[in-house]
């Protein structure tokens, strides 16, 4: 059930809302209105029932062991005085407050006749000299007393001696109305909802699906079903309080050397802190017994998903007022508490990364895990208890089965830096020229474009040990957008506009699809080095080979063009069907002097990616210099490409290098000389339309941006869809070698 709750309560500080309390019933009745302890919250909109007085006793309160444990275990780590739940404050001393008042919804129940009743009941608390929580009955232990009650079910009773009537409650939510009942029946249930980040973008019903970790933290105790006995002639009802669902600390070990921002998150569709317990199913029957077995998730569906699946996402800020910081054995840890329910989901996951993106967080548990923190840890067996998940932040480190956590680290670097390759030189080309000729890898008569078939030839334009290869047309998706609409292959062929007028992008909450090749053969034959792809227009008679051994993989993308048309920002790569998230990476597209330098090697495409995983960033997140040059920028991985010029069929180059664009060769299948569909595939920046991302077939000439023969993912697929996800340890693919400088050695 998918129901939309609000204004929530504020509760205290650290992660938790506690709010226990017994409940006192007691037979024979009277129509004496009573006045009743003050009630949980109740939201606006509460249908009337009918109400009886009956007189009971209330027992003596008692509280679980463990929960016991779990206020001690909040008391202790308090940084300050306040409310460490909805019910509970701490002292100057961080020690629980006496004398607060804890209130229950109570209820009375007879799952034979079907008859549902409810009260509130406040207990006061104490504590022991340990900094146990302790309850009192500020009516007097024991004593009789009259009771009005409210008739949510069935008919209302003031005589609940006979056989089937039973006692439970719930703590620390708000009482509301739901939906979902029989024949589209309002329901009764108290609801546990924290207070949301606002969020007014599409796909973000709740108004938001992410939370800051702070004071808000419903978390909820229960009293399961107990039968109501007699003393003297009345009702007599005990309560024994627990809670059900687990309570999470999340540590997080800093590494200053790594990064100093100190802002994670945490993903989950393992537990969900965001529900109701509702004592009458959807069939409009009431259930007694376990009371956890009463709770329906209204956790969001985030747009940016796993699976499906319905996900909570924790922004654990370490320097919020609201974050713990402990000290064990000489290492610093931010410490936060997170209260969910178990869900019912199969291949639960629980994820946990920067916040800004580019380091991880890693297993601490597991030494040798590699890549970023995933927990595969099922919650159903830890009603009741307390869990830790325990990360240490960590450089970036690829997941298991592929070579590089983002796109962008296949391409080479720039023109600039190592001197043996050509795409890694810092020259001024005046014209079409190159100033030395002399390598074997370059043309003898010092062209800087190149024919398909000299592109093809790896020996003598792929040096360094032949760790290159001249990429494929699905490649340069790495570094120009390449949006499509689903299934349209020929969406692809659209040129993107950037012109301010009539620009592309211009909602960053616009949803494309990019296709994108994870694993791919290379062939080395015959002198020539390539990858097969499956590109438009190839003529289609080979797509089913070129298919065949491709892991190709559909994520979705956020793109936005500035109305000054100069930069483009994009959230890439999320919701895989196979990865989920875990690919996902922020990017940026800017021009430096373009279009009007003549010292072309000045004139560039800037292409900037940091790869943010699971992190639930929009592109409005990443709009400004502060995200891209902050604390985590050593992140970024950033290709220079060189706008020289364009080389096109009656178009020269010319010296005010007014056309001023750029093309990068795209390698399609080789298909033999003769063959219609012989040439090469490009990609194009130029000054068309006042700037655009072209996409160009069949040209003559183009540079050459070259890619790492090493693919991003060591997996195969197969034909029909048929793939090996990562870390199934199917993997197949062959592991090319690393370039041995830059980041390629040490991808982010």
């Amino acid at each position: 059930m998918k129901t939309t709750i609000h204004n929530l309560r504020r509760a205290g500080m650290l992660c938790v809302s506690l709010a226990l309390m017994g409940l006192a019933l007691g037979s024979c009745a009277s129509d004496i209105e009573n006045i009743q302890p003050s009630s949980p919250d109740k939201e606006q909109g509460q249908t009337k029932y009918p109400t009886t007085t009956i007189r009971m006793y209330i027992g003596d309160m008692q509280m679980d062991g463990e929960t016991q444990k779990i206020v001690r275990e909040l008391a202790s780590n308090a940084k300050t005085r306040g409310g460490i739940t909805r019910a509970i404050s701490l002292d100057e001393n961080g020690k629980v407050e006496a004398k607060q008042d804890f209130v229950a919804t109570c209820y009375i129940m007879n799952e034979r006749t079907q008859q549902l009743g409810k009260f509130t009941y406040k207990w006061r608390t104490k504590r022991s000299d340990n900094n146990y929580l302790l309850l009192n009955d500020p009516n007097g232990e024991g004593k009789l007393q009259n009771i009005t009650v409210t008739w949510i079910l069935g008919s209302p009773s003031d005589n609940i001696s006979g056989d089937g009537w039973q006692v439970c409650a719930v703590a620390g939510g708000t009482e509301k109305e739901v939906g979902g009942g029989a024949n589209g029946t309002t329901r009764h249930s108290v609801s546990f909802q924290p207070q949301m980040v606002p969020d007014n973008s599409p796909y973000t019903e709740q108004g938001g699906n992410v939370r800051m970790a702070n004071n808000n933290e419903p978390i909820a105790f229960i009293s399961n079903s107990k039968p109501v006995t007699m003393r003297n002639g009345a009702p007599f009802v005990r309560f024994r309080f627990k809670m059900p669902g687990t309570l999470v600390k999340i540590k997080v070990k800093r590494d200053d050397n790594v990064s100093k921002s100190h802002d994670y998150f945490l993903k989950t569709n393992a537990l969900h802190p965001m529900g109701v317990f509702c004592p009458i199913t959807d069939k409009g029957k009431l259930k007694a017994g376990d009371i956890s077995t009463w709770w329906e998730s209204t956790c969001p569906l985030v747009v940016r998903n796993f699976d499906n699946n319905d996900n909570y996402i924790l922004h654990l800020n370490g320097k919020a007022d609201e974050a713990i910081h402990l000290t064990e054995g000489g290492a610093e840890y931010d410490v936060w508490y997170m209260w969910g329910m178990p869900t019912d989901k199969t291949g639960v996951e629980t994820m946990m990364g920067s916040w800004t993106g580019g380091y991880i967080l890693k297993q601490a548990k597991k030494a040798n895990a590699q890549g970023p923190f995933v927990s595969k840890h099922i919650f159903k067996n830890d009603g009741g208890k307390i869990r830790t998940l325990t990360a240490n932040v960590h450089d970036s480190e690829p997941y298991p089965s592929f070579n590089f956590l983002n796109f962008l680290s296949r391409a080479a670097k720039h023109n600039i830096a190592a001197p043996k390759t050509w795409w890694d030189n810092d020259l001024v080309i005046p014209g079409d020229k190159w100033p030395d000729d002399s390598h074997d890898w370059r043309k003898k008569n010092g062209s800087v474009w190149y024919k398909w078939e000299e592109a093809m030839q790896h020996k003598r334009v792929m040096p360094e040990d032949n760790v290159w290869h001249t990429p494929s047309l699905t490649e340069l998706t790495t570094l120009f957008p390449f949006p499509a609409v689903y299934g349209k292959w020929t969406d692809q062929g659209k040129d993107i506009v950037l012109k301010p007028d009539n620009r592309t992008f211009q909602n960053e909450n616009d949803l494309y699809l990019e296709w994108m090749t994870l694993y791919a053969e290379i062939e080395d034959s015959e002198g020539f080095l390539y990858v097969r792809d499956l590109i438009p227009d190839n003529g289609g008679d080979l797509a089913g080979v070129q298919m065949q051994n491709l892991n190709t993989q559909g994520f979705f993308s956020n793109f936005y063009t500035t109305n000054d048309g100069k930069t483009t920002y994009a959230i890439r790569f999320f919701r895989s069907s196979k990865y989920g998230d875990r690919l996902c990476c922020a990017y940026k597209w800017e021009t430096r002097n373009w279009p009007n330098r003549q010292d072309t090697n000045e004139n560039q495409l800037v292409v900037t990616s940091r790869w943010i995983g699971n992190a639930p960033l929009k592109v409005s997140d990443i709009m400004s210099d502060a995200w891209w040059n902050g604390e985590d920028s050593k992140f970024n991985v950033q290709v220079k490409l060189p706008l020289q010029g364009e080389s096109t069929k009656g178009l020269r180059l010319l010296p005010t290098n007014w056309h001023n664009g750029m093309m990068l060769v795209a390698a399609n299948t080789y298909q033999g000389k003769g063959s219609a569909n012989t040439g090469h595939f490009c990609r194009s920046f130029s000054n068309w339309e006042g700037g655009t991302f072209q996409r160009k077939n069949y040209w003559g000439t183009a540079f050459i941006h070259p890619f790492t023969n090493l693919m991003m993912c060591n997996e195969k697929g197969k034909l029909g869809d048929q793939y090996n996800e990562e870390g199934s340890g199917h993997g197949t693919g062959t592991n090319w070698a690393r370039p041995k400088t830059g980041w390629h050695a040490n991808p982010r």
